[in-house]
């Protein structure tokens, strides 16, 4: 059950240390994208790995000062954007089928 987030928090950390420049796509999806910026009341969406790894740390505790963030930040701040997301999800499939 945990290898595919372990995974994942792999992936992010490795790209965002070869290639912070990268579109955030390539390890968040756009709902995570979305749910990250509104969660940390962020003006854009963020758009490099860099960028957005850093993002998914704050939402896990971590502070700017702290240098680059550990598995376990990672790891909890990885767990609240997917269940934000879940909300978020399901936020719009119910704004959706009220439109009917």
């Amino acid at each position: 059950m945990f290898l595919p987030i372990a995974w994942r928090l792999l992936l992010m950390r490795s790209l965002a240390r070869v290639a912070p420049e990268q579109p955030a796509t390539t390890i968040l999806t756009e709902p995570q994208l979305l749910v990250v910026k509104f969660k940390l009341r962020l003006p854009a969406v963020p758009r490099t790995i860099g960028d957005a790894l850093l993002a998914v740390a704050r939402l896990g505790g971590h502070l700017r000062n702290n240098g680059m963030p550990g598995w376990q930040t990672l790891g909890k701040g990885y767990q609240k954007v997917l269940d934000y997301e879940v909300g978020f999800l399901a936020a719009l499939a119910c704004a959706r089928s009220d439109q009917s």
